[in-house]
């Protein structure tokens, strides 16, 4: 496996990130409940709405230098509590590759460097083994699980509540 970065969204993102969001099988984890405009996409990507300080929520893109491979975002961005959410999107064709694991171990740098911050969370659908061991890999811990949270086709599925501390240098 290639080494990955994360890097700034940019206008040549927009059709896959299109593309990607508009799969109802996403639907469930994201929260999307319906086909999201092209245009809103393109909004996305302009330098005004990808100021994490302003808009409190940030996606970088995931990359191995020659191919997309999906996104991880930080939402609810709080700098008062010095803590973020974390989202995770690879795309189908390159899971199970371990490039979710190594993008949260990157994330997990920057949102300690960059921006501050002191903790991440993320919440995760039990039957999603995947994802529960990438974040698991980077030190997540399940803090609690929420029972029967989210609908999903079967059914009422419960939610885990992940979190980890990052290491900070700043006061």
């Amino acid at each position: 496996m290639c080494e990955i970065r994360l890097r700034k969204v940019h206008a040549g993102d927009v059709a896959l990130m299109h593309q990607l969001e508009n799969d109802y099988r996403h639907w469930l984890v994201s929260g999307i409940q319906a086909p999201i405009p092209l245009t809103d996409f393109e909004t996305f990507v302009t330098p005004e709405l990808q100021d994490v300080f302003t808009q409190l929520q940030e996606r970088l893109i995931i990359e191995n230098g020659t191919e997309t491979l999906g996104y991880i975002d930080l939402y609810d961005v709080d700098f008062n509590h010095r803590r973020a959410g974390v989202g995770i999107l690879i795309a189908p064709m390159y899971r199970n590759n371990g490039y979710a694991k190594k993008a949260i171990a990157l994330l997990k740098n920057y949102a300690a460097d960059t921006l501050l911050l002191r903790m991440l969370y993320a919440t995760i659908h039990t039957t999603n083994l995947p994802c529960i061991a990438a974040f698991e890999a980077n030190a997540f811990c399940c803090a609690g699980t929420l029972k029967n949270w989210d609908m999903h086709t079967s059914g009422f599925v419960d939610v885990k509540m992940y979190q980890t501390f990052l290491c900070v240098n700043a006061q």
